[in-house]
């Protein structure tokens, strides 16, 4: 990656993961991977960004611990990791072009998700379906560093204040991204390559985070997340296509 458009791409993707991270409960959070994977190979962008999301976490977890519910985390964290477990042992057996088509899949799911409001109830839910959203988040996290969207799904129905939502998902991630280290080492998803390209972008993933935590302030959590989903969905078409052709 040596020519300024992948560059400023890929410094955009960061730029944007931090921003969402920092302020806005991580809303958003999945359009990096597939940014980042027009510009570098899939497999080496799904390593060299959880060094990344690490240190973006490390920011918003202190910015944001005060408020979190640590109930919420009671069935969803244990639960994330088998889904943890279950995304190892398949990213291990599948090609980059696999890995593409598979972002631009969850890209596109996500993105409709969001920009359609489409909303879980909740209403006489047991306590332990908080398992299911707590797998799935682990496995989309180790597949795409897509964990966002169904433990938001969960976190949603179940919280109402916006300040214990963003802290408590920040906690959540935070925790599954700290799981997923040694997995990626294991199969080698993070390897060197991606560990310095994830050094190089660290200063801009910080202040980034820093930046997403004042912009919070001023912008509306809405205005966001349809900017950021438009585009995730326009590169979730393209990875697809780019993969199958």
């Amino acid at each position: 990656m040596t020519d300024p458009l992948s560059i400023l791409v890929v410094v955009f993707a960061i730029t944007l993961l931090g921003i969402a991270k920092g302020g806005f409960g991580g809303v958003g959070a999945p359009v990096a991977l597939p940014l980042m994977s027009l510009s570098l190979p899939p497999d080496l962008a799904l390593g060299a960004l959880l060094p990344i999301l690490m240190s973006m976490d490390a920011v918003s977890v202190s910015a944001h611990r005060k408020h979190v519910v640590g109930r919420m985390l009671l069935y969803t964290l244990p639960a994330a990791c088998v889904g943890i477990l279950v995304g190892t042992w398949l990213l291990a057996r599948v090609s980059a072009d696999m890995i593409a088509a598979a972002v631009g899949v969850m890209a596109i799911l996500f993105a409709l998700q969001s920009l359609t409001k489409f909303r879980l109830s909740s209403e006489n839910w047991p306590d332990w379906i908080a398992a299911c959203f707590g797998a799935v988040s682990g496995l989309t996290s180790t597949l795409a560093h897509a964990g966002g969207p169904p433990i938001h799904a969960y976190l949603m129905s179940r919280l109402s204040d916006p300040v214990k939502f963003v802290a408590t998902s920040a906690v959540f991630m935070a925790a599954v991204n700290l799981l997923k280290l040694g997995p990626f080492i294991a199969i080698g998803a993070l390897d060197w390559p991606a560990f310095l390209t994830a050094l190089a972008l660290a200063p801009v993933a910080i202040i980034a985070t820093y930046g997403g935590v004042r912009l919070a302030r001023v912008l509306s959590k809405k205005t966001f997340a349809v900017c950021v989903n438009v585009l995730m969905m326009a590169v979730g078409i393209k990875l697809v296509f780019d993969a199958l052709t």
